[in-house]
């Protein structure tokens, strides 16, 4: 499409400059992702994790190169507003019939927050929103090929659907593999009579990771769609096998689940295989799926907007995530959304000897590590508004803008491995509080302890609950209260025992680990501490 240039001719030259910096990456990316078949071919295992490790840092790189070019030929940090805004619609514009627009424009992004200060960072500026619909881009040919088994036969089809997959490599016994995957889906549906519509669709390019080829298809039955995939593996003598069929969806999840290591795909259109994949697993969000096809910077882009919409359409809070507090890293999470957000402190007290740099290393290794179902994966938001609202709204005040966040997974009918830090429905503790006094404080969400039934057993911070609490057996969920022998003086004390749980108001609210005082319900009478004889004793 020829855009005209218009009054501006820097940001002409600006929009080029950054499509050159994109097509540049994905060609890069593109290649080292076709050339896992010849890989997988040749059993060159360590070549297939060396290649996942460098394509990680192809993203990062050609950024910097586009940053700098702009820096240095157009002088980028010193551009007004007008100039970015023409570039950002001239860009627009270039990809039109551009076959990655989605990616083009979170590269356009990168590209930006690298230059520009993160109060541009909205949609005047940079891609918020996405301004290229990919809903019906399609590649040429079709990422997906159909074949019809009442015209040719269950066993035909998949023996044609394997030999496409183009591998040089025989199966040591293509016949009996075949067969049983036949047995299979027959077993699945049953003696049902297959439907007129009735077809297959695979995927044209196999998915590689580590030892295996994957291959994704689905067959559709009238108005049932029955995904599956096939794992192909080598054995022994360099000969091809099917090590499995899987055909239950959360089976089909777990493979394609965070806690796993990337995949290498030959793609000309990444959007038509996210779409063709979310058909076969409809729980899995669109951000999962750009991640693991090696599209991480993607995948956190349609995260951040998918956290901005549940934010605007959702009331509930920020909560500390249960658990054992963390010396190095400050985790919270939201009730009603899946995933764990983590921020590095800025000070990391002693025993830990660890500084901020060190933290992300580690990360990255665990983001470059054959994960196999035993880590799960991050996207790290850096010197960003993301991190940086956080800190100004008082969400987390000694925190670093190192913003992580940990998919937790955990939907309906998922069986993927339960993280870490995944709190339960009821780890809450909602405290009161009206709308006026929350916009009187200045509004905006804010953290709040949680339920102390989710810390059991842990100390408070910077006290020693066996010289100042213990647990009351006969109050409700063996909540903490203070021992009378440590009690400051003036304390206001219930009259009873039962007082605390009788009164008109809810103490459990004034019990929450973390709050500076302890509320009781009305009805009390101030009484005088115990005053222990000898030197004074300091907590």
């Amino acid at each position: 499409m020829n855009i005209p240039r218009g009054e501006n001719p820097v940001a002409t030259a600006i929009a080029g400059a950054l499509v050159d910096g994109f097509d540049r990456h994905y060609r890069l990316f593109r290649q080292s992702s076709a050339q896992a078949r010849a890989r997988f071919e040749a059993g060159d295992w360590l070549g297939q994790q060396q290649a996942v490790r460098e394509r990680i840092a192809f993203y990062d790189e050609r950024v910097r190169e586009t940053v700098q070019r702009l820096r240095e030929e157009f002088r980028a940090d010193l551009l007004d507003e007008n100039t970015w805004q023409q570039a950002k619609l001239l860009y627009i514009g270039l990809l039109t019939n551009h076959r990655q627009p989605e990616l083009a424009e979170t590269f356009f992004n990168s590209v930006f927050c690298q230059i520009m200060h993160r109060t541009y960072f909205h949609n005047d500026f940079i891609f918020f929103r996405p301004a290229v619909s990919t809903e019906y881009l399609e590649s040429d040919p079709p990422a997906y090929q159909t074949y019809y088994p009442l015209r040719h036969g269950w066993r035909a089809v998949f023996r044609r659907i394997l030999a496409d997959c183009g591998w040089r490599l025989p199966f040591a016994d293509l016949d009996g593999d075949v067969g049983y995957v036949v047995d299979d889906i027959g077993a699945l549906i049953g003696g049902a009579e297959l439907d007129p519509n009735c077809h297959v669709q695979v995927l044209r390019a196999a998915f590689y990771r580590n030892k295996a080829a994957y291959v994704c298809g689905r067959i559709v039955n009238g108005d049932r769609d029955i995904p599956f995939v096939l794992p192909v593996l080598h054995d022994d003598e360099a000969h091809l096998y099917l090590d499995t069929v899987l055909l239950d969806p959360r089976d089909i999840r777990m493979v394609f689940s965070l806690n796993r290591a990337y995949f290498m795909v030959d793609m000309e259109v990444p959007s038509e295989y996210v779409r063709f994949l979310r058909g076969i697993m409809p729980r899995k969000p669109a951000a999962e799926l750009y991640t693991m096809l090696g599209l991480g910077k993607q995948g956190k882009t349609m995260f951040y907007r998918e956290l901005a919409h549940h934010l605007r359409h959702s009331e509930d809070e920020f909560v500390v995530a249960p658990g054992i507090p963390g010396l190095v890293m400050l985790v919270f999470t939201l009730p009603s959304f899946p995933y764990v957000f983590k921020v590095i402190k800025d000070e990391i007290p002693p025993p830990k000897e660890i500084d901020r740099e060190a933290v992300k290393a580690k990360y990255l290794l665990v983001k470059q590590h054959d994960r196999v179902g035993r880590m799960a994966d991050t996207l790290e938001f850096s010197g960003g508004g993301a991190a940086q609202g956080a800190r100004e709204s008082g969400t987390a005040r000694r925190a670093a803008p190192e913003l992580r966040l940990d998919p937790r997974g955990g939907r309906p009918g998922d069986r993927d491995p339960a993280p870490l830090h995944r709190a339960p429905h009821d780890a809450a503790q909602h405290l009161s509080r009206p709308r006026d006094r929350r916009a009187a404080r200045g509004g905006g969400a804010r953290l709040r302890a949680c339920d102390p039934r989710a810390c059991d057993r842990q100390h408070l911070p910077r006290r020693h609950a066996d010289e100042e609490l213990r647990r009351h057996a006969h109050r409700p969920g063996g909540l903490l209260r203070l021992r009378r022998d440590r009690i400051p003086h003036q304390l206001q004390l219930p009259l009873h025992p039962a007082g605390a749980v009788s009164g008109a108001r809810d103490v459990r609210g004034g019990l929450v680990p973390g709050r500076p005082q302890r509320r009781f319900p009305r009805g009390v009478r101030s009484v005088p501490a115990q005053q222990p004889a000898g030197p004074a004793r300091h907590s």
